[in-house]
């Protein structure tokens, strides 16, 4: 069967309304918790603001690559959300609940990304989304799924809450060590001045391969974390053309730089050959001056995302140039102290590690689980 023979696309767009809405966008969602929202009039709502979620109903994000899904309650069904959704209403075959799980299932999203359409931003339309197939059980069965699922779900969260909690405890050391830029006592320094090299990914499209050289876009850092368990490849050939102009190393540090996700830094914490996109900066710090960890938290403080929201480009498609990130204002403490921060750091990143490595094993046996369906 189809997907759509157990739901329905809902269409339902913005009606005038008094006062603000709390407005959604795609980007505002990140493992499936809304994270953000604008206060928009009915007057001033961008365009895109034009979507309805009622309760029971589920959104998921078009975009290839993405997993976005919000489960409609009492809560979000308050706000509008942006035209880069889908609304699915389940009908009597279909638990709203199941329809979520299933929405964030790797069964799902990889029928998804093979129907995705689009010269530049690829993305799911009406046509694709019917030719998704599944079939759902009974309910009855359904109801012992979800309840199971429900559990490892859940398990999911609290590990998550957990990896949150441990980066709020090191950015909170960041802010008792260097202050912020309101009261910072050290100087500044262009991040140009700091780094050897600034750099971006490969220009043109490249000609993807099976296997090969993982090839690393910006929706494999966004987390803050690099990873390679759902990159593009290329050949080896390709690899080390591309390598010539953007060369990724152990402790250089990767910065999204096109689209919603821009502004979002990782730290290469590996030795293996890999290639960037153009969507991605590579930043290789002069080291005698500047420790790569604090670099890396240091792009994370609002400071620095204050600057780089002044300085984006481009209307549909957001894109930091790299003359702007190059210009970016760096406060410089003494090495000394940032090697004690790193060091500190690097302990509670090996925590973090451990929370990941179990999100992933429940995120395996979820899928496993609903490969019955």
């Amino acid at each position: 069967m189809k997907l759509l023979d157990y739901c329905n696309i809902n269409s339902v767009r913005v009606k005038s309304y008094e006062g603000e809405k709390e407005y959604v966008a795609t980007g505002d969602v990140i493992d499936n918790i809304i994270v953000s929202t604008v206060n928009v009039t009915y007057d001033k709502k961008p365009s895109r603001a034009n979507l309805c979620l009622a309760e029971n109903e589920v959104l998921f994000a078009k975009m290839k690559g993405t997993t976005k899904v919000l489960l409609g309650d009492n809560i979000n069904s308050k706000k509008i959300y942006s035209t880069g959704f889908y609304c699915l209403k389940p009908n009597d075959k279909v638990l709203p609940k199941m329809l979520y799980y299933y929405l964030n299932s790797i069964h799902f999203n990889l029928q998804k990304d093979l129907y995705c359409k689009g010269a530049t931003m690829k993305a799911i339309n009406d046509d694709g989304l019917k030719k998704i197939e599944v079939t759902f059980p009974s309910i009855e069965k359904q109801e012992k799924i979800v309840s199971y699922l429900d559990k490892i779900w859940d398990g999911i969260s609290n590990r998550q809450s957990t990896y949150d909690d441990l980066e709020k405890l090191i950015n909170s050391k960041y802010i008792e060590l260097f202050g912020t830029s309101d009261n910072s006592k050290y100087p500044v320094y262009k991040l140009n001045e700091l780094s050897n090299k600034i750099t971006d990914g490969v220009h043109s499209k490249p000609q993807y391969t099976s296997s090969g050289i993982p090839f690393i876009s910006v929706k494999d850092m966004t987390t803050g974390v690099l990873k390679f368990d759902d990159c593009k490849y290329v050949s080896e050939e390709s690899a080390i053309r591309y390598n010539d102009r953007c060369n990724p190393e152990f402790g250089d540090i990767i910065y999204s730089k096109v689209g919603a996700t821009y502004g979002r830094s990782a730290i290469i914490d590996t030795t293996r050959f890999f290639s960037l996109y153009v969507s991605v900066a590579l930043i290789k710090p002069k080291r005698d001056l500047i420790e790569p960890l604090f670099l890396n938290y240091t792009l994370r403080q609002p400071y620095i995302k204050n600057q780089a929201d002044k300085r984006i480009k481009g209307i549909g498609v957001p894109d930091l140039h790299l003359i702007e990130i190059k210009s970016f204002d760096i406060i410089l403490p003494p090495i000394s102290l940032q090697k004690e921060f790193a060091a500190y750091a690097d302990k509670i990143n090996e925590v973090k590690n451990e929370c990941l490595s179990d999100i992933e094993d429940l995120k395996t046996l979820f899928n496993s689980k609903l490969k019955e369906v």
